[in-house]
């Protein structure tokens, strides 16, 4: 019955997530959605005497707001000068514009068509940056920008090896691939250790060819061991270099190791949910089978009060609605306690207030407490709760409209788990609940990793992945923990049997032609289900057959009129609130060893 639609669709929803996020976490990223800019990126770097570097930049740019797309070193760069430290000489620029280089003295170089380019790059272009100029906007769209560079880098050199660290980026847009070929023709590398939050290696004759995509502001970095030989540059004197480069970069690839076996392992569960969640509601929520029809005329337990049924037998069986306050003042009525009056204005008026149960005293109090004394008798008008709702909004009294709501809540929405725990054991939820709650404060740390730039892991291993993953499996979890309690859980006894029935009623109580079939003669009986059946939230249906049958009695009207004027207060006591709050809130100039310690940095922009 009901518990099987649950499980089919659990099973359904969690397996379209799993494939969803799958996906996503491998195919598509999401970050690329939402900048202005970013680029496809290529390098060649040459490893001879003389070292040079060829970069192409294709620049998908999504907004006609720049007029600069550049790239931007954090070292010196020249044009024809040289300089007595670590520097890059600019060997040419070009692209689909006019091209600009901005040396370390902020001396601009280019040949221009117009005053105006020029002007832009005095305002708005920083050293050491050179790209491609258009100081009447570029347009949405695809550029290229080519950048060749000789590099007189920092380095480090023992007696049997040579270090060298190139950060080619390290603070740039998003780069959506990277493409680093390094060539070697005389055979100088022994070893090379990519710094790419996501890359492949792999080696094609005299070249290795790096792959991968690199995060905003992420580090794209070659460090590398070479065999002795002469490099223009400037060296210094290291010993050990080997058991140093190889050291500083153990836990880095220890943390990609990390990082890849967790995003394995995460993929592995997504994939398997709906067969753990199988296992698990097996485990806890399974119930033995009963045969009860699909609907049952008469009312499975009378002794059984109206919001009882509400709150344990009518949706979750730890949380009650509103219904359960309504059923409460007919059958408080039924019994002689108050007098519900809805001729004119609605009244409801406190004829005795000695009741055992405990939602009920908390019924008779909440009436008492805000009723008016007339002629020596307790009334309560809900058109006065409207009106202090409102005089609340008018002089802005947050603080009153909150207990205002405090108040009506305690009877609209009551929960007693006490209660509740007689009928239900909720073991299976509340379990659930708890690796919710631990797999939303993970998805949080991991969103902070995958995009909040300037954290160490950000830089080096890209957590993106993993979260879309952990997103994934808390939205599957997600869509376990909202189903009722008792479906996690296990009912007591024999009292899933009268769950069922309950349920058999309600249909009953929904089937005009049903109800035709086995109509009462007796008003009394007609009373009763009406009070069951707003407890059960078809008291629409029950009326709209008594209306059929041309049966009138006066709770027909009573109900409805409490019912829809409960609702537009608690409407706008809700909206009251919601205004008021919402009212009144309202450096790499060294080279070096490591991720990070490269000779370089800077990246992709525009502006």
């Amino acid at each position: 019955m009901e518990e099987k639609k649950y499980l089919y669709l659990i099973v359904f929803s969690t397996f379209i997530l799993g494939i969803i996020g799958s996906y996503l976490s491998k195919n598509f990223d999401l970050r690329l959605i939402f900048p202005k800019l970013y680029v496809d990126y290529s390098a060649e770097i040459n490893i001879d005497n003389q070292i040079s570097i060829n970069e192409k930049y294709h620049d998908y740019l999504q907004t006609e707001k720049y007029r600069r797309l550049f790239r931007k070193w954090h070292v010196p760069i020249t044009v024809d000068e040289e300089l007595n430290r670590p520097y890059i000489k600019i060997e040419s620029v070009y692209g689909d514009y006019e091209s600009y280089v901005k040396d370390w003295k902020g001396v601009i170089h280019g040949e221009f068509k117009s005053q105006a380019a020029l002007d832009v790059l005095r305002k708005f272009a920083k050293n050491n940056e050179a790209g491609i100029v258009n100081p009447n906007y570029y347009k949405k769209g695809e550029y290229l920008l080519f950048v060749d560079y000789k590099v007189f880098p920092p380095f480090e050199r023992d007696s049997k090896l040579v270090h060298l660290n190139f950060k080619l980026a390290d603070y740039h847009v998003p780069y959506k691939n990277v493409e680093i070929k390094i060539k070697d023709n005389k055979n100088l590398i022994l070893k090379i250790f990519p710094h790419v939050p996501n890359f492949s290696v792999k080696k094609e004759q005299n070249s290795y060819i790096i792959q991968g995509n690199a995060p905003a502001n992420s580090l794209v970095e070659v460090e590398m061991l070479l065999k002795p030989f002469n490099i223009e540059g400037f060296p210094r004197n290291i010993k050990n270099i080997k058991k140093i480069t190889e050291s500083v970069n153990k836990n880095l690839f220890l943390v990609q190791k990390i990082n890849k076996t967790l995003q394995n392992l995460f993929l592995f569960i997504v994939i398997l949910f709906p067969f753990f969640f199988v296992a698990y509601y097996i485990k806890f929520g399974s119930e033995k089978e009963f045969t009860v029809p699909e609907f049952l005329s008469f009312i499975p337990n009378k002794k059984r009060k109206p919001y009882l049924v509400n709150l344990v037998f009518n949706g979750d069986s730890f949380d009650g609605d509103e219904n359960a306050f309504y059923s409460t003042l007919l059958d408080l009525q039924k019994k002689g306690k108050i007098k519900i009056e809805t001729n004119g204005d609605i009244s409801i008026k406190v004829l005795d207030k000695n009741v055992e149960d405990t939602y009920e005293k908390m019924v008779i109090a909440y009436l008492l407490k805000n009723s008016v004394d007339l002629s020596g008798e307790k009334v309560f008008f809900p058109s006065l709760i409207k009106s202090k709702i409102d005089e609340y909004i008018a002089s802005r009294n947050v603080y009153g409209l909150k207990a205002l709501k405090s108040e009506l809540d305690s009877v609209l929405h009551y929960e007693n788990p006490s209660i509740s725990q007689q009928f239900v054991e909720s073991r299976g939820k509340n379990l659930i609940t708890v690796i919710g709650f631990l797999f939303f404060i993970i998805t949080l740390v991991l969103a902070g990793f995958s995009f909040k730039s300037g954290w160490i892991v950000y830089s080096v291993v890209d957590i993106y992945p993993l979260f879309i993953l952990s997103l994934t499996l808390s939205a599957q979890i997600l869509v376990v923990a909202i189903t009722p309690t008792q479906f996690l859980g296990r009912w007591r006894k024999d009292f899933y049997k009268e769950k069922l029935e309950w349920e058999a009623f309600k249909n009953f109580l929904s089937d005009l032609a049903m109800i035709k079939k086995y109509k009462p003669e007796d008003i009394s009986i007609w009373k009763e289900w009406l009070i069951y059946g707003t407890a059960l939230g078809v008291a629409d249906k029950v009326e709209k057959a008594m209306e059929s049958f041309n049966i009138e009695i006066p709770e027909i009207k009573d109900e409805y009129k409490i019912r829809t004027h409960f609702y537009s207060t608690y409407s706008s006591l809700n909206s009251g609130i919601a205004k008021l709050t919402a009212s009144s809130s309202s450096s790499g100039s060294g080279g070096g060893f490591g991720a990070g310690g490269g000779f370089g940095g800077g990246g992709a922009g525009g502006g």
